[in-house]
């Protein structure tokens, strides 16, 4: 594992050998500190603490290609450069897109720092919530607290030098009922960047308390004729929508087709944008600036500045997702989309937060015109 006190020396050394063999090089330091607690049924089932870091690189000479390291040895992180300076030897079309270089660094704040919060501290909380669930009678109780801080370092051969400390904080719990033979399960998923004043925000009971509800009426419902009916979808489902069925679809790689064997197509093609696949009441929208939400960052991993996109605007296919290498096959500009989810997994185009942009209805007026539903 490389640690804190060498990574600005290899960093440094890195990027001037990688540059010297490469039309662009880019290096990247993460390192990461995490801690999860899981409890089952009031009891504690499993912890742990994980530290883990390394470095990325990518080149571009005639393709675009990538490796990782995590052994603090130069000559074996320059054997892993050469490398990855032969895969971009090989035949191929790729280029990034003209960015302006960065020079920045970012953190996200803390009222109540991550590393302040005791593991006792953590327990605690989930057995309030657990108590809170044993009190309305749910039968199966999985909770999880985790916590992670990640800092960075990503600098270019183009003048890119960004540095970032990003905590975050995460609460998922699988619950289930049963009452005469019949079970239903839901889950609570909550995430947040920034650091355990998470915790107030989120009001943990109040939503253990509602999740049980849903979950008694759910396991008494009749189940409805078949027919045609509307629906109001509610968070969930329209979570989900946008997600898998609208977002993913905008991503460039899909569109492009580099991400075909092994994430699937889109319906969607590059000439696609202005085609109306909704209502003209819809906007959907992918924003990785808002403030503390578990997708956000400032700048992507090519340090392209972070910004929001509308992906769906007024019905219309408005925007799609890209890095600096789609961007770049379109001939166009980078909308920071370019993401990773470790320090060894290769920068692919992602989503940050999306969702469905809120109309001007109350919750009133979103049901009043159903007849049957």
């Amino acid at each position: 594992m490389i640690t804190g006190e060498m990574m600005e020396e290899f960093v440094d050394k890195a990027l001037d050998y990688a540059s010297r063999k490469a039309k662009y090089a880019e290096v990247r330091y993460s390192s990461s500190e995490r801690n999860v607690v899981m409890m089952k049924n009031g009891t504690i089932s499993a912890t742990g603490y994980f530290v883990d870091s390394g470095i990325a690189i990518r080149t571009l000479n005639k393709s675009i290609s990538f490796s990782s390291i995590n052994i603090p040895d130069w000559n074996l992180i320059r054997d892993e450069i050469d490398r990855t300076l032969r895969m971009s030897d090989k035949e191929g079309r790729d280029r990034f897109s003209s960015e302006h270089p960065v020079k920045d660094s970012w953190h996200v704040g803390q009222k109540k720092k991550v590393e302040d919060v005791a593991f006792e501290d953590k327990v605690k909380m989930l057995r309030e919530v657990d108590d809170e669930l044993a009190a309305e009678k749910i039968t199966m109780r999985i909770l999880s607290m985790n916590d992670n801080v990640e800092e960075e370092i990503n600098v270019s051969s183009e003048g890119m030098s960004i540095k970032s400390i990003l905590p975050k904080v995460s609460f998922s719990a699988m619950i289930g009922f049963m009452q005469n033979g019949n079970f239903e399960q839901g889950t609570i998923e909550l995430g947040y960047s920034g650091g355990y004043e998470a915790i107030e925000e989120w009001k943990l009971d109040e939503r253990a308390k509602h999740e049980s509800d849903v979950l008694k009426r759910a396991v008494n419902a009749k189940k409805l004729s078949e027919g045609t009916y509307d629906v109001v979808a509610g968070p969930e489902i329209s979570g989900i929508v946008a997600h898998e069925s609208a977002g993913h679809p905008t991503e460039a790689d899909r569109i492009l087709g580099r991400e075909m064997a092994q994430a699937g197509e889109s319906f969607i093609k590059v000439g696609d944008r202005g085609r109306r696949v909704g209502s003209e009441i819809v906007n959907l929208v992918d924003d990785p600036t808002l403030d503390h939400s578990f997708g956000y960052y400032m700048y992507d991993r090519d340090g392209v500045k972070a910004r929001k996109r509308y992906l769906y605007k007024n019905g219309l296919i408005n925007e799609f997702l890209s890095n600096r290498e789609s961007a770049g096959r379109m001939d166009e500009k980078s909308n920071g989309a370019s993401r990773s989810s470790e320090w060894d997994k290769e920068p692919l185009v992602r989503m940050s937060t999306t969702f469905i942009e809120p109309g001007d209805h109350n919750f009133d007026e979103l049901i009043e015109g159903v007849k049957e539903g």
